[in-house]
């Protein structure tokens, strides 16, 4: 009895013992196919992410507009992995992004992108990045897949509906991580913000984007976002860009038209960009590229030796290969063009102020009692070119400023400076103040042109220079005649041509010869003494920066020493000789004088 109560607890032991291995046995094949099944699920989920992003791993990022239908393909595809692989008491995920159906706990396909870029193992997608970013609205996460990192953006709306964005993960500028940038809205799209240099790029089509008021070049309206939709890839947007704006830059800035275009045509073999044309008029920058429509932009002309001395140092650098990469040529030419000038509107003043008093004892064979009237006409000059660009009429200086200067040089010579001297003085006077105005660079950029072959341009400019000062001296004649109608009637000082007499239309017009005799200021002191100040406030208003100023002033004091020697110290028994060649040897001096300083 007692031994089959015995057999009976022992067979039940192995039962039990069996039904425990069977169960463990169980387990374990549950465990392992929920392994697989999990294991299945993943390669499906990082296979569908491989598949539809294949085609945007080898493009530019101009065309990440793909991305955006391969994202949202890749919302189902995951979707449908999670699916097919869940286990029988795992929720079922909506198609939505926002609440699972069981749990209701938040879901978000950027936490499964994130999830698959940190755990997966498919041979396109390696861990980057190990935790994703938020910035306002927006999470972000970074996401290497093959040769490529993304930064892929998460927007939920009020609804919770999810909307992701993917762009280049790293500025193409140097490199910055763009997942920690600022999400802000330009132009009404919402854009990421570079935190090295403050790019900003479109989320939706990763192409760079600029303020609706971003000009493409000094003295240019059109703007760079304008340019830039006309290229459909962004590559070939930044390069066009930056060799308009180098263009229009230099040309603005004081570089003669011709080597702008050479330097358009070498920068553009130089990035590859195909067929290029450029052509720079006086006004008008007509450039095209390729099959894409052509530009006609606006320029303009000043001369700002800084800025000028800048980019033509990176337009070498450009032209020798030295920077060779677009938007980093294109990050230093806005930098460069964004600086403020060396010196303020007051200080740009007072220089052309004392420009046109110390022009009359160097430039001009003037008096010193000549100066005090070239500061009241110079000070009528400035209130009008104030006044001009107030009322917005700038674009007709050359006329007001001309009428202002032709009335009130007879009123300053009446009251103030004749002091008197013969009328041949009112000259240095008034042409003292006109000094800067006078279009010398255009005559000598359009000889430069006709030299170089561009007969076309180069006669625009040269015509141009003509009207410019033909416009002068008839609003001169028109401002003398208010006050200073037969200021010369009866005067012995006026030698009309033969037959002519001193009387009548001759007596109304403003003086144009000068005094026959020699200046009174010794010339060692109007070219040494009085130069000096002349040629510092020179480099003030053509913008040159005092540390740079030392090679100017240097060569400009050889050249006026050289020709006061010349003109006023040589006697006809010394080194008399014509002015033509006297020019000549002046301009040869002062050449040899800038090439040692340079190469020194």
């Amino acid at each position: 009895m007692m031994d089959d109560a015995r057999q009976r607890s022992l067979d039940e032991a192995a039962r039990t013992a069996e039904r425990v291995r069977l169960d463990t046995a169980k387990k374990k094949q549950q465990a392992d196919e929920q392994q697989r099944r999990s294991a299945a699920r993943r390669t499906k989920a990082i296979a569908a992410l491989e598949g539809l992003l294949a085609t945007a791993l080898d493009v530019h990022h101009a065309t990440l507009e793909e991305l955006l239908d391969a994202f949202t393909a890749l919302k189902a595809a995951v979707e449908g992995c999670r699916k097919a692989g869940l286990a029988d008491d795992e929720p079922a995920a909506t198609m939505e992004s926002g609440k699972t159906a069981a749990t209701g706990e938040s879901y978000s396909y950027l936490d499964e992108i994130s999830t698959l870029a940190l755990t997966g193992t498919g041979a396109g997608a390696t861990g980057a990045g190990a935790s994703a970013t938020t910035s306002g609205a927006m999470r972000s996460v970074r996401v290497t897949l093959g040769q490529r990192t993304l930064a892929i953006y998460s927007e939920v709306s009020e609804t919770g509906a999810e909307t992701l964005y993917a762009i280049d993960a790293d500025c193409p500028h140097q490199g910055a991580a763009l997942e920690a940038g600022d999400i802000e809205e330009v132009n009404g799209a919402a854009c990421v913000v570079c935190p090295r240099h403050g790019w900003c790029f479109d989320l939706k089509t990763g192409w760079r984007t600029v303020q609706a008021t971003t000009s493409i070049g000094p003295n240019c309206k059109r703007l760079e976002q304008e340019v830039r939709e006309r290229y459909g890839d962004q590559e070939l947007a930044d390069k066009v860009v930056l060799i308009l704006k180098m263009a229009l830059g230099l040309f603005a800035y004081g570089q003669p038209s011709v080597d702008v275009e050479m330097f358009c045509l070498e920068a553009s073999l130089r990035f590859g960009v195909p067929a290029p044309y450029v052509s720079i008029g006086p006004r008008v920058l007509t450039a095209s590229f390729g099959s894409h429509p052509p530009h006609l932009l606006e320029c303009g002309r000043d001369i700002v030796c800084s800025y000028l001395a800048d980019l033509h140092t990176l337009a070498v650098m450009i032209t020798r290969g030295e920077a060779n990469d677009a938007p980093t040529a294109l990050y230093v030419c806005d930098q460069l063009l964004k600086r403020p000038r060396p010196y303020g509107w007051l200080i740009q003043l007072v220089a052309f102020e004392c420009i046109a008093i110390l022009a009359v004892p160097v430039v001009l064979p003037g008096s010193y009692q000549d100066m005090p009237g070239a500061a009241l006409i110079c000070a009528s000059l400035l209130l009008t070119m104030q006044l001009g660009k107030v009322l917005g009429i700038a674009h007709l200086e050359i006329m007001y400023i001309s009428f202002a200067v032709g009335a009130a040089a007879p009123l300053v010579w009446y009251y103030v400076s004749n002091s008197g001297q013969p009328l041949c003085h009112i000259g240095p006077q008034y042409i003292g103040p006109l000094i800067i105005h006078l279009p010398g660079c255009q005559f000598i950029w359009a000889a430069l042109e006709l030299a170089q072959g561009s007969m076309v341009h180069g006669t625009a400019r040269l015509v141009n220079a003509m009207f410019q000062v033909m416009l002068m001296a008839i609003f001169i004649t028109l401002g003398w005649q208010i006050f200073g109608r037969d200021w010369a009637r009866g005067s012995a000082s006026i030698i009309p041509m033969p037959g002519q007499s001193s009387t009548g239309p001759i007596a109304s017009l403003p003086p144009s010869l000068w005094c026959p005799v020699p200046s009174s200021i010794p010339w060692y002191v109007s070219q040494g003494i009085w130069a000096l100040p002349l040629v510092l406030f020179l480099n003030v208003h053509l913008n040159i920066r005092l540390r740079e100023s030392l090679a100017p002033i240097a060569c400009t004091l050889v050249g006026t020493l050289t020709n006061g020697f010349l003109r006023d110290g040589c006697t006809a028994e010394t080194c008399s000789m014509p002015v033509d060649l006297r020019n000549v040897l002046v301009a040869f001096v002062t050449a040899s004088a800038a090439e040692s300083l340079m190469t020194a």
